[in-house]
């Protein structure tokens, strides 16, 4: 039996609405990479404004008009996420923010894969080295301190699978067994201010120009 799988990008602020590269919205961005592992009748575009509903479904992704209440930058994601999911019937879903548009399809397909065959939930996470300092006795009258590397999983936020049992039972997209999948610096960049825009851009310009320059050494 196939396990039904329903994504959701949530677009609750204007900015999320209004932001494009290279002349596509960022939503648009997060919904072409779902597209790459599920059926676009699959992946759900919500928000409250009817330009970004009608781009939706321009494009054959689902859209509904997310309420008031929970809309805006304060508002509660897992709170979102669960009247995303009591709109649709599925057993598994994913919330994939728009402001994190460069998460690799394999990615994706870890995360999915991780809360089909083993674990109730599943996120984006980035591991990170960082020092730990000890105090270490170099003689009796004297200490040193030494550097000792510790990793630490940092929550990417940008990314979440959970069975949807567990998200209505706990509240929370993290619930049960949890799944971190690692993600690269890259693949975590948010949008979150002027400059985070204006360099994914460029990076996005490069390596379009790289695919324009291979296609046309093919023809």
């Amino acid at each position: 039996m196939t396990t039904k799988i329903a994504a959701f990008i949530p677009v609750t602020t204007s900015e999320q609405s209004k932001e494009c590269i290279l002349g596509v919205p960022l939503f648009l961005w997060a919904a072409n990479n779902l597209s790459r592992v599920l059926p676009r009748t699959d992946i759900y575009i919500d928000s409250d404004k009817d330009t970004v509903l009608q781009c939706a479904r321009a494009y054959g992704f689902q859209g509904r008009k997310i309420p008031p209440d929970l809309m805006g930058r304060q508002v509660d994601m897992n709170e979102l996420l669960i009247w995303q999911t009591n709109q649709v019937d599925c057993a598994i879903c994913i919330q994939h923010f728009p402001e994190m548009i460069l998460l690799h399809p394999k990615t994706l397909r870890k995360a999915i894969q991780a809360v089909v065959e083993e674990y109730d939930s599943a996120f984006a996470a980035i591991l990170e080295d960082r020092p730990v300092w000890s105090k270490k006795e170099a003689d009796e009258e004297s200490k040193t301190l030494s550097h000792q590397p510790a990793d630490q999983w940092i929550e990417a936020r940008g990314l979440y699978v959970v069975r949807k049992p567990l998200l209505v039972e706990h509240q929370s997209r993290v619930a049960g067994s949890s799944a971190k999948i690692a993600i690269d610096r890259y693949e975590s960049l948010r949008i979150n201010a002027q400059a985070d825009l204006d360099f994914v851009r460029m990076v996005l310009r490069g390596f379009s120009r790289r695919w324009k320059k291979r296609v046309c050494a093919r023809t």
